[in-house]
């Protein structure tokens, strides 16, 4: 018995790949208070994080940059880290 081929583009739409408000508005949301916390930490941890995290600098790259240690990255950012991830929860109430 021979079934009915149909090709896969017939009967389907492209789904609409732009976010829908709801979405758009978390996001925008959560990019705002991102901001927010990020303004809690030291100067040193802002930039630290802001340089690795979104800038895309290894730690490495970031020690070589500002002259310090190694170990010195990797303290700053994972103690801005954790107070990043405290601010984080305390709004989570607001």
């Amino acid at each position: 018995m021979a079934g009915i081929s149909v090709p896969l583009e017939e009967g389907f739409e492209i789904a609409d790949e732009r976010p829908d408000p709801l979405t758009h508005a978390t996001r925008e949301s959560d990019a705002e208070r991102l901001r927010r916390c990020l303004g809690a930490l030291d100067f040193r941890a802002q930039r630290f994080i802001t340089r690795t995290f979104f800038e895309g600098l290894r730690y490495e790259e970031l020690a070589q940059e500002e002259t310090v240690p190694l170990g010195t990255v990797k303290t700053v950012i994972r103690r801005g880290l954790m107070k990043l991830r405290t601010e984080w929860e305390s709004g989570e109430t607001d």
